[in-house]
């Protein structure tokens, strides 16, 4: 009795998870939406609670479903943007310092308009205020799905209530801190120290308010640097720091520039504009606004002008600046020498983005350094590196689930761009995989053209054919009109030559150069894909196909392959 009970739940266990699996992949249940209760799911499977409860937990294992405490189970994933939005998307990123007066609402708005990362002050001494704060910050991101990096600004003046603050932001699961820096660098090294002592995955940056001279030292400690735009106006410290902008660039760290949005607009008169200026020009990966006075009452306003002068500037700036980043050694050698490949392909070919897998962060945020005009797509099954990677300029982090088995990985990253309306059939990608970045992974850059794969066979001939397919399955359809259309067919002979002229391209299941199909077909000058399997029975009459003659696929739909 017990081996059958045994049989029957692992049998119940496998049909919750492909129920779930296939409900949240087809779309029946979408980002963010709640699922069916434990409860629910036991009285709809007829089965136990430890069935429903391991099906939910291999489903929350591979990145399918998060769990939110006290709430229940949820759709993962990243958003879905609207062409739109992805098109108005800018490379610099931008951080708010958030204000005790914003509402939940507020930040959701903020969050869905793009906001790449929300600050907030640590005060030992209102500890329970503060958690309460970050539970509020973290619901806003949660139902948005955007993925902000949360961030704890760390600014006492004891020891002892630095050491505190760094145990609070490890507790509340922040992704950054910022430390108030100064030239003996104490503040830095005891918050650095804290974390490393218990492995937190915490990214460090030092804001540097007047210590020029340390920024170097301090860039080495921590994981990027806030520089003041105040600093900017002395001259020789502005050289310095265009200095530090270099070498973080060369290191893969992080740099932003920091101010208020009133002290920006005195030249331009344009909010943020100024502030955006500094930071597009010396290659930062961003801004960190404070917003004060009325600013502070219209956050979302402020958000769309600093977004539209960040566009503005990088229109003016990344065309005459991407040619001189190819060629800098970034990192490493090898890090330096994936890079510039994929670069150089994604030059050669016109392509539309960078595709980058990652488990740690580290390929995106250096292909990111080179600052190409093409967004660099970072998919990972990791929440906290694609919130962290949200600092990192020209980097659309996406989250995705865990591979399955032999699961190809470039391919899973591109389905969940596609998904997410990043990506649509016909764009031309590169792909890029660094095993710095994947575990027992590889270095190759992939050039992928997004599309419905319908079959694959031998090409002969050269260009992109699009067209209607006729398919000719015996003699009586010799007769069947097919000019200017895709002829599918078994295997050709002499009397379907009549039948090859009239097409504008032709799928045949024999395969071989020496065939009469691939013979017939370089005499008249017809392209040709031959030995596609089964072709005559997985496409449709009249069903509209792309061929890549020269790559021997066919694709499913008109798609534009340059």
């Amino acid at each position: 009795m017990k081996e059958q009970g045994e049989k029957s739940n692992t049998k119940t266990y496998r049909v919750i998870i492909d129920y779930l699996r296939q409900g949240i992949e087809g779309g029946r249940f979408k980002r963010g939406q709640k699922l069916p209760s434990e409860k629910e799911l036991c009285e709809h499977f007829s089965t136990s609670r430890s069935s429903v409860r391991e099906a939910l937990s291999a489903l929350e294992y591979v990145g399918l479903i998060e769990v939110r405490g006290g709430s229940g189970y949820y759709v993962s994933g990243s958003s879905p943007v609207t062409p739109g939005e992805a098109i108005e998307q800018c490379a610099t990123k931008i951080v708010l310092i958030l204000e005790d007066d914003w509402n939940i609402r507020t930040m959701q708005a903020l969050f869905e308009m793009g906001l790449d990362g929300a600050s907030l002050a640590i005060k030992v001494d209102e500890g329970a205020q503060w958690s309460r704060k970050v539970r509020a910050v973290r619901q806003a991101a949660n139902d948005t799905g955007m993925f902000p990096t949360l961030i704890a600004e760390i600014s006492e003046a004891t020891a002892e209530k630095r050491i505190l603050a760094a145990e609070m932001a490890i507790k509340a699961g922040m992704d950054c801190v910022i430390v108030d820096t100064d030239s003996d660098m104490s503040a830095l090294i005891e918050v650095r120290r804290t974390l490393d002592s218990v492995e937190a995955n915490i990214m460090v940056l030092a804001r540097m308010t007047t210590a020029v001279g340390s920024m170097a030292d301090a860039l080495q400690i921590a994981d990027g640097l806030i520089v003041e735009a105040s600093l900017f106006a002395d001259g020789e410290r502005s050289f310095v720091i265009s200095g530090l902008a270099a070498k973080a660039t060369q290191s893969g760290k992080f740099i932003f520039v920091a101010g208020s949005v009133q002290e920006t607009m005195a030249v331009s008169g344009v909010e943020g504009q100024d502030l955006v200026q500094k930071a597009v020009q010396k290659g930062f990966d961003g801004v960190l606004i404070t917003t004060a006075g009325a600013a502070q009452k219209f956050p979302l306003d402020v958000l769309n002008a600093v977004k539209a002068a960040a566009r503005l500037q990088e229109e003016k700036t990344l065309t005459s600046r991407s040619d001189k980043r190819v060629g800098h050694v970034v990192a490493s050698p090898v890090a330096d020498a994936l890079c510039s490949t994929a670069v150089h392909a994604s030059q050669a070919m016109k392509s539309m983005a960078f595709v980058v897998p990652t488990e740690t962060g580290f390929t995106p945020r250096m292909l990111a350094k080179f600052r190409q005009t093409l967004p660099v797509l970072a998919v990972s099954p990791n929440p906290h590196v694609v919130r962290q990677l949200r600092l990192a300029w020209g980097v659309r982090p996406l989250l995705s689930r865990r591979t399955l088995r032999q699961e190809d990985m470039m391919q899973l990253a591109i389905d969940t761009a596609i998904k997410g309306n990043h990506l649509r059939d016909g764009d031309s990608v590169v792909g890029v995989l660094g095993n710095m970045d994947i575990p027992n992974g590889y270095n190759s850059v992939k050039l992928i053209t997004v599309g419905d794969i319908i079959l694959k066979g031998q090409g002969i001939g050269n260009g992109i054919v699009s067209g209607r397919v006729a398919i000719v399955k015996s003699l009586f359809d010799i007769n069947k009109r097919a000019r200017n259309k895709i002829v599918a067919i078994a295997a050709t002979d002499t009397e379907h030559i009549g039948l090859i002229e009239e097409a504008a391209g032709l799928i045949v299941e024999e395969g071989g150069l020496s065939s009469h199909a691939a013979i017939a077909c370089m005499t008249l000058g017809k392209p040709i894909i031959v030995g596609a399997t089964d072709a005559t029975e997985l496409l449709l009459e009249d069903e509209q196909i792309t061929l890549d003659v020269m790559r021997g696929l066919v694709y499913r739909g008109w798609v534009n392959l340059g």
